[in-house]
């Protein structure tokens, strides 16, 4: 042979297999305020379908980006296909983004698919059920029914009185003096009906009328971080005992259980009740059963439809009734999918995926959790609890990068030497999250480890160093260190 005919042989293997290459299928993926744990969508669903090219849509329909979830929008935004910004109340602006959405699918020749919207925070799931409906995507969850995905007052209303908690709308301190009188207890709650992460959430002694009185006049009429008004607070009584979350994924007229942790609060040397440690319940447990048997009582009541569930819920410690607190129609904070998929193998982000872009393929590996997947490694995730403002010192990302169970789910949620914060009130005030996987006593000496550091100096510098502020810190320490041995024992 030739050398212009080889030369044209190995010319024309080279197209055919460049062109075989660029056919992949393509999919458009919307995904609709897609921050925080739900960045990780984009990069899941390119790993679990290579044999497409994802094409991700970011819809953004906040006026302003959150400041908790600047970062990972940041670090994910390149990845998508296309960008987009709409006021979701003005119709035209709607209009025209359904017909974007519709126009990627048509303008294919070779059949490129669109896929149903993605909600990732509360408020992106609550605007991708009105996107699904225009969308003619029938299994979605319902535009009529998606306040219940997330308005904690309505969901109280909503589930059966077996799981319901007495709760009431307070604008004015007549109304929380009412309340109390038809449900006298030692303590109450008091909190937004629409918000997460424990913001404004406060536990409040019932004879204690000057702080209610500070609360309502001074969370009324603001806005939570989503940017949302907060217009009235719910009040109900305090359930003493255990918190528990469930990660669920609903399709089909099923729930399925994909993931149980245990909230270990803690009340911090400023009198915060905060996030301390998530631990991980092993799906085969007594507690596990019990709550797979919560959600799939409680998802019909909330009108779940299609796709992951973040559910909150407490065991009195005086009955061992169990009574939901909220439950929001997405995945759950603090990375929990990447969490999730560490120590049973799946997480409701990555089964969301399957079932929206190959519900075959969904069908099939959703037959894992009816077989009660065994844990493949110990985890606990670690927030930071600071006293004051301050920053953080150089040289403490790497200081905990040292410890021999860390982990880094993402870049953006690892500790940013120099960076500012306040005093730990909520999740969205914890400096950062420390994630830790491996055998459960290593990770007990970490957690130790990091607890003596974020209290001795290591960590935190503080704007306004005191003789007071000391104390607190040791007073911290002490009790944390308690702390991690009781929730490792």
């Amino acid at each position: 042979m030739s050398a212009r005919k080889w030369i044209a042989f190995w010319g024309g293997l080279f197209v055919f297999f460049s062109a075989s290459a660029w056919s992949k299928p393509i999919v458009y993926l919307p995904c609709v305020g897609c921050y925080g744990s739900a960045s990780f969508y984009l990069s899941e669903a390119i790993s679990l379908f290579p044999e497409y090219e994802i094409r991700g849509v970011h819809i953004q329909t906040e006026k302003e980006i959150s400041a908790n979830y600047i970062a990972s929008f940041q670090a994910t935004r390149d990845g998508y296909y296309s960008t987009r910004k709409i006021d979701p109340n003005n119709p035209s602006e709607f209009e025209g983004l359904i017909r974007y959405l519709k126009g990627l699918q048509s303008s294919d020749p070779d059949g490129a698919r669109l896929v149903r919207a993605i909600g990732g925070i509360e408020q992106g799931t609550y605007h991708s059920a009105a996107i699904n409906a225009a969308l003619g995507f029938t299994e979605a969850n319902g535009v009529e029914s998606r306040d219940l995905l997330r308005h904690k007052l309505l969901q109280q209303q909503a589930v059966g009185e077996k799981y319901r908690i007495p709760s009431s709308p307070v604008l004015t301190l007549a109304d929380v003096r009412e309340f109390i009188a038809k449900f006298p207890k030692q303590r109450y709650v008091v909190k937004p009906p629409k918000s997460s992460s424990g913001e404004h959430v406060y536990f409040v002694d019932g004879t204690d009328t000057r702080r209610f009185q500070r609360i309502l006049s001074s969370v009324i009429g603001t806005n939570d971080h989503y940017g949302q008004l907060i217009d009235f607070l719910i009040i109900q009584p305090e359930i003493v005992g255990e918190e528990y979350v469930a990660e669920t994924f609903t399709a089909y007229g099923e729930t399925f259980l994909v993931g149980t942790f245990q909230y270990n609060k803690r009340q911090s040397a400023n009198g915060r009740k905060v996030y301390f440690i998530d631990r991980p319940v092993d799906l085969a447990s007594q507690i596990a059963r019990e709550l797979s048997h919560n959600v799939k009582a409680v998802a019909p009541q909330l009108s779940l439809r299609t796709g992951p569930g973040h559910w909150e819920w407490m065991k009195e410690s005086a009955t061992g009734n169990w009574y939901l607190i909220e439950m929001g129609g997405r995945v759950g904070g603090s990375a929990f999918p990447s969490v999730e998929q560490k120590i049973w193998g799946r997480s409701n982000l990555q089964l969301n995926l399957l079932h929206a872009i190959d519900p075959g393929r969904y069908k099939k590996e959703i037959e894992l959790f009816r077989t009660t997947p065994p844990m493949l490694t110990d985890v606990a995730v670690m927030s930071l609890i600071s006293l004051g403002a301050g920053t953080i010192r150089p040289g403490t990302q790497e200081l905990f990068s040292s410890l021999p169970t860390f982990y880094s789910p993402a870049p953006y949620y690892e500790v940013q030497d120099g960076s500012s914060f306040k005093e730990t009130v909520d999740l969205d005030t914890s400096p950062a999250f420390i994630f830790l996987a491996g055998e459960t006593q290593a990770i007990k000496r970490d957690a130790l480890k990091i607890v003596h550091w974020q209290n001795n100096g290591a960590v935190f510098k503080y704007e306004s160093p005191s003789c007071a502020l000391w104390l607190k810190k040791q007073y911290q320490r002490l009790h944390q260190a308690l702390h991690v041995q009781n929730i490792f024992e």
